[in-house]
This record gives C-alpha cells, structure tokens and sequence, in this order.
C-alpha cells in the first residue's frame, strides 16, 4: 500500500525481519523459523566463536534465504572477523588451533548476496518488480563497550562518543551490535543497563528510524523512542506489546505503517551533510542475488576505522557538552581531518521517533543450556519509493 508523506513524496510499506544471536543455530535447525519479507537484518553473533566452519554454517542459511536485500554485521563472539583481536588473543580460542582470519573475513565481504557492514553504511535499493521499490540509507557497526575478552570492545567514553560520531546524519536504520544505554538493554539476572550511553546520545542525533541491535539476550523486545525536539535525549519511551503468541508462530510483528497500530512519527528528512570522501555506494538488489557490479559496489562499503586524532576528541567532547540545542555531524574529508557541521534542531524536526528492535533470538545467556529460542521480530514500516526524487 502507497502512502503520501507531507512533502508528498511516496512511501511504500517494507517488511524487514530482524534476527541477532543466533550463535550457531539456524531455521533449518527447527528451535526458530524464518518468516518472509523484503529484507532481512542480522545485528550480530551469527557464531559462538568464529572458526570458519562456523561461518560458513551461517552465511549458507543466510544466503539461501529469500530476501532482496540482506544485511549483516558481526558481533563479539565472531572473533575472527575482528582481525587485529584475533591476532592477540587467539591462542585462548579454538584449542589453540588458529583460525584463517582473512579467509574468514572473506567469506562475509566477498558473498554475493549479502551486504556486509563493518562500521560502514551503504544505500540499499529494492528494484524487483514484485518487491515494493523502496530505499534506505543503513549504518552497521559491530562495536560493543568492552566485555571481556570478546571482539570488537572499546574501552571509555571518548572512544565511544569517536566512534559513534561516524554514523552519518541522513541515516534511516542504524544495525549495531551493542544496544543503546537505557533502550533495550537490561539484563534481568543483574537488574542493570548494559548498553552505551555514548550510541545512545548519537541516536539522539541522527533519530533514524529503526535502530537495530542485540548482545543482551534478556533485553530482547521493542520500543518507540520519542526524541526531545532540544537536546536529542529521549524525552518518552513506549515499549510495543506484541501480539500474543498464538498469533503467529514464527514472529512477532510491529507495524509501524499506521494500519493497525500508530504510524511512526518520522519522515526521515534531515539536513544533508555528505562530503565527497564519505559518499556510501547505491546497493541495488534484485531478487534473492546481486549483479557482479552491485556486489563490487556492496564491497566496497567496508571500510577500516580510521583513528580519531586526539585534538578532534576534546574538540567533540567539549561540543557535546554544549549542545543543548544543536546536533553534530562529523565526518572525515579524506586527509585525516575531521568535519564537524553544526545542525539546528530545525534539520531533524520530523524525525521525532525512532523504533529500536533488540532481535536476541537466543534467550539464553551464553553457555547457558538448554537453548531457549526467541521468534524473529517483523518490522512494517514505510521507506520511499526510490524513484522519486530523494531531499
């Protein structure tokens, strides 16, 4: 179904499925089924340990599912995807067996159907004739705040505020594998918010309008986080009921398009901030495949982390102090400097809300035993129609 935003611009309703820690299992296994959709997101902990074999048990299930786009990023326990922690700690892991790192990487970066973001961003484009033609600009990052020794942790608040300050502005879903503080987060055992409060406050300022993640099993669920028009802190948070169990068997599904519960309150404009250096590539998908030439493009999303110089670190910390009334954007122009844009609140006034999905499918904690499996969470939401003219 068509619906006409305010700036009248197309929307379409797009069905994305949201899966993370699945740690070794899959639909084929029967504990979880997949259900259909357009696309299909994984936030992280396909493995429990990231040897290869384990690898390619996941992306077999993965490639084989029929989604016109398909996004994944890695979580803590894929270890071998974090390649300069597997190289100083793998002596602890497989038996002291070591693992192919780089082949292990390849096998995500160089798939041809799956979209592998490893603290980067890409365009996706769904272009089948029978899909619903829509786009969206998507961030995906597997850092976490360190926990243990497990891949892709950082340490303080300074490192977090850097490297959450790369998700770009005009950001429509954001798949990281760490919650955001305070949303999604809490782990029952420990009555406590695990998640970082330094994602947390760039939500605030890029407001996509889903924010995709995992790692804390026990915060499994969803919830409508309503952005306070000053300071980017959540001013209202509405946790979503799903529907009760007997409804579906293999989901639980939030419908955001306004059918049967509210439309979500964000239009997804914003004040365009890209330098030339930082453009992400147009991803289009077709079918359940990609073309050679859009899987080169798809590759070419993956980019390293470049390290923050320290002077920008205390420029950004001493901006974010004083922001009660402005967003940063900061970006990178290609030489090692960073860009900071001052955005008025007036650049993201209609992106006042943003669904946050943690999508846990195991609900155990890690070890634990027996599995007990979550039901893969079904997102309706409205993106629009690529070709329209795109503010």
């Amino acid at each position: 179904m068509e619906a006409k935003s305010s700036d009248s611009l197309r929307t379409r309703k797009t069905r994305i499925v949201c899966v993370s820690d699945t740690h070794n299992s899959s639909p084929k296994d029967g504990g979880w089924k997949l259900p259909k959709g357009d696309v299909l997101i994984h936030a992280g902990d396909l493995t429990n340990q990231g040897t290869l074999s384990e690898l390619q048990k996941a992306l077999t299930w993965i490639e084989d599912a029929d989604f016109e786009a398909k996004i994944v990023i890695a979580g803590n326990h894929d270890i071998t995807l974090d390649q300069r922690f597997y190289a100083q700690h793998w002596q602890f892991f497989h038996n002291q067996s070591p693992q192919d790192a780089a082949k292990c990487h390849a096998l995500l970066a160089e798939s041809p159907s799956i979209s592998y973001l490893n603290h980067s961003s890409a365009h996706i484009r769904l272009t089948g004739p029978s899909g619903p033609q829509t786009h969206f600009s998507i961030f995906g990052s597997p850092y976490i705040p360190s926990c243990g020794r497990w891949a892709f942790g950082y340490n303080d608040d300074a490192e977090a505020a850097r490297l959450w300050a790369d998700i770009p502005q005009e950001t429509d879903i954001t798949v990281t594998h760490t919650p955001p503080r305070g949303l999604g987060d809490k782990t029952p055992e420990l009555n406590s918010f695990v998640g970082c409060p330094e994602l947390r406050r760039a939500l605030g300022r890029v407001r996509p309008r889903l924010a995709i993640c995992g790692h804390v099993h026990g915060g499994r669920g969803a919830l409508r986080a309503k952005w306070d028009s000053t300071d980017g802190e959540t001013a209202q948070e509405e946790y979503i009921k799903f529907d009760p169990p007997t409804v579906s068997k293999k989901q639980q599904l939030i419908d955001l398009t306004g059918k049967t519960g509210a439309k979500l309150e964000n239009d997804g404009r914003h004040q365009r901030f890209v330098p030339q250096s930082c453009a992400t590539p147009d991803v289009s998908a077709e079918g359940s495949s990609l073309s050679t030439d859009v899987a080169a493009a798809k590759r070419s999303a993956v980019a390293p982390i470049n390290p923050l110089p320290t002077h920008c670190l205390a420029s950004m910390s001493a901006n974010a102090q004083d922001s009660a009334n402005l967003s940063l954007a900061q970006r990178w122009d290609g030489k090692g400097n960073a860009q900071t844009q001052e955005l008025g609140v007036g650049a993201c006034a209609g992106r006042k809300e943003t669904c946050i999905v943690n999508a846990a499918i195991v609900a155990t904690n890690y070890g634990v035993k027996p599995k007990r499996f979550n039901k893969p969470i079904v997102v309706d939401i409205d993106l629009p129609v690529w070709n329209d003219v795109d503010c």
